[in-house]
């Protein structure tokens, strides 16, 4: 059902005719996904930087108002930090830094924007939107046993951790919000440079894994279970480039 309601929405926006497209636009920039630990309080998601790139094609609605379309690429990775005791109480700590793939997808993004035009070079624009799921591949389905070191930082004691991941898989969520806000400069009648800060995410989980662990001084199995609700924030340099006559 999903496809034919898009396939719909891109008829209508863009009304299959080239000349009603005003503008192409291509995106990419550093970005945080969130992952929160749940079902023991000593493990802690931790938010590693990726990369996220986009291309749109846009339609102008007025002389504030326009449309998106675009297509985005997506790696989900995720780290955490496991807090523990050795057998003195003193609390040690380990940065499993050795980041974990989750999965990869390519989001569909339908946008509705508005713009307000500062000066002949500058422009500031807010949006908002879905991304839809066109397609999420699990990097890792199998376990993946990490052996590491945990340690106080104040006495520099250290011990060993054993720590095995598994049971990645995907939840019900299959769509995020998104939300943009960002400014462009003009460089010439064709092209502008764009800046902008991406939020996005949903209110239902889309991927979870769970953890076990061990150390030398608590070596009962200790479990915890990572998940994501998508949210990311972005922060993206881009290119908008003038297809059909309208002021960038």
């Amino acid at each position: 059902m999903r496809i034919p309601i898009i396939a719909f929405f891109c008829f209508y926006i863009f009304n299959v005719d080239a000349q009603t497209i005003n503008y192409f636009e291509f995106e990419m920039g550093p970005k945080v996904d969130r992952y929160n630990a749940v079902g023991n309080e000593n493990v802690k998601g931790l938010m590693p930087i990726g990369v996220g790139a986009g291309v749109s094609l846009g339609k102008m609605l007025s002389e504030k108002s326009y449309v998106e379309v675009g297509l985005f690429k997506n790696d989900y990775s995720s780290n955490f930090e496991i807090i523990s005791r050795d057998l003195e109480g003193q609390e040690l700590t380990s940065k499993i830094n050795r980041l974990y793939p989750t999965f990869s997808s390519t989001q569909l993004a339908l946008m509705l924007g508005h713009r307000l035009r500062l000066s002949e070079k500058w422009t500031i624009y807010g949006e908002a939107g879905v991304h839809l799921f066109v397609n999420r591949r699990l990097d890792r389905e199998g376990s993946l046993g990490i052996n590491s070191k945990t340690q106080n930082d104040e006495s520099g004691y250290e011990e060993n951790i054993y720590v095995t991941t598994f049971s990645n898989g995907f939840e019900s969520g299959s769509f995020l919000l998104r939300l943009n806000m960002g400014c462009y400069r003009d460089i010439s009648e064709t092209m502008a440079i764009n800046f902008s800060i991406s939020a996005r995410g949903s209110s239902v989980v889309i991927n979870e894994y769970e953890i076990q662990y061990t150390t030398d001084s608590e070596p009962q199995n200790q479990n915890a279970k990572l998940q994501t609700n998508g949210s990311q924030l972005g922060f993206y340099l881009g290119l908008k480039y003038r297809i059909s006559s309208f002021s960038l």
